[in-house]
């Protein structure tokens, strides 16, 4: 009887963990502004520093094209797949203006691939 209850338990946390998409409830989504690693929800991201001109770090993982990174801010399927300033590419949320973005961010359409939400 024991094991039958510890199963259904098991269970359940197992059912619950992937409804919750197994991120923390205050966890940030890609492509939100971060202080550290543990401030983002998805479990590929990091938090990058996204130029060398600037302090400002986002939620984010590395790509090699567009199509690598989840759907942006704007509602566009795809981000856009960027240097940073440690040398590798991560994904941008694409944009088409600075509402887009977010705040303190703004929409950048001077990218070499397509515009892309990059600090101020």
């Amino acid at each position: 009887m024991r094991e039958s209850k510890v199963g259904i338990v098991l269970f359940v946390l197992t059912l619950a963990m992937g409804i919750a998409g197994c991120k923390p409830l205050d966890g940030k989504d890609t492509y939100a502004p971060c202080s550290a690693a543990s401030d983002c929800a998805n479990l590929n991201d990091s938090c990058v520093l996204v130029m060398s001109t600037s302090s400002d770090r986002m939620c984010t993982h590395t790509c090699t094209v567009g199509t690598d990174c989840p759907r942006s801010r704007d509602g566009d399927p795809n981000g856009v797949c960027l240097a940073v300033a440690s040398g590798d590419t991560v994904c941008y949320s694409h944009c088409a203006v600075d509402a887009d973005c977010p705040s303190g961010w703004m929409c950048n359409l001077g990218t070499t691939r397509g515009a892309a939400c990059t600090p101020r």
